[in-house]
């Protein structure tokens, strides 16, 4: 499943390098607004998704296995969006943790919530 999954995600990432200006319609509008919303108000700076495609990818892919009620994929996705250099910076990061918190707390791991929360507070 893994290999169906990033092949998915190459064939993503090959179509969206030419609209990556157009990034909120893969994703529904009040997703991309929460993140964004969360990034300015825990930072002062908006969250900047243009020119990125591959990453706005792994944020859909995470979303759909959140909708999905798959929360353990979801997560994996959230870290592997957390462990990208080429995307992540501190501020970013606040927001990340936050959704790996609500990830977990869907699946009644209160603690991981807490710990994963804590993180974003932390900072």
């Amino acid at each position: 499943m893994d290999g169906h999954i990033n092949r998915l995600k190459n064939d993503f990432r090959s179509r969206l390098f030419f609209i990556s200006q157009t990034h909120d319609s893969f994703m529904k509008i009040q997703d991309i607004d929460m993140i964004k919303r969360y990034y300015l108000i825990l930072t002062n700076e908006s969250f900047p998704l243009n020119g990125i495609p591959t990453s706005i990818i792994d944020i859909h892919v995470g979303y759909i296995w959140s909708n999905l009620g798959n929360y353990e994929e979801a997560i994996q996705f959230y870290q592997n969006i957390l462990l990208n250099d080429n995307f992540i910076d501190v501020p970013k990061s606040i927001v990340f943790y936050i959704i790996i918190g609500y990830n977990y707390f869907h699946l009644s791991k209160y603690d991981e919530a807490f710990l994963y929360y804590g993180i974003a507070y932390s900072f």
